[in-house]
């Protein structure tokens, strides 16, 4: 008799802990909601920033989106071919960072 007692206890044991597991699932995939447009643009943002380049005071100026600075440079306005300052002019942005970098290093002195 105990040993069927052992038994339907461990069973018990065993049903209440596949409950557990199985409810709090549940639960935990119920109160995630999904993720809105504006979240996932800001996502991108960060995974893959993007920089706005434009002419301060006749030196480029490396911006974020938003408008904050990035990078103030020493790259004169004068040291730019025409075609790069008349995309500033539009709107110049860069894509990545390896763009960013190979903007500065092509005009760097």
């Amino acid at each position: 008799m105990r040993r069927f007692s052992y038994v339907l206890i461990v069973c018990s044991c065993l049903f209440l802990l596949t409950a557990g597991y199985y409810f709090s699932y549940q639960l935990g995939s119920s109160g995630t909601s999904k993720i809105q447009p504006s979240q996932l643009r800001e996502t991108e943002q960060i995974l893959q920033p993007s920089y706005l380049v434009r002419i301060v005071d006749g030196k480029v100026v490396i911006q974020h989106p938003d408008g904050s600075v990035y990078e103030a440079t020493e790259i004169s306005e004068e040291s730019l071919p025409m075609s790069v300052r008349e995309k500033i002019q539009e709107e110049y942005r860069l894509n990545s960072r390896q763009e960013l970098y190979s903007f500065l290093e092509n005009y760097s002195s």
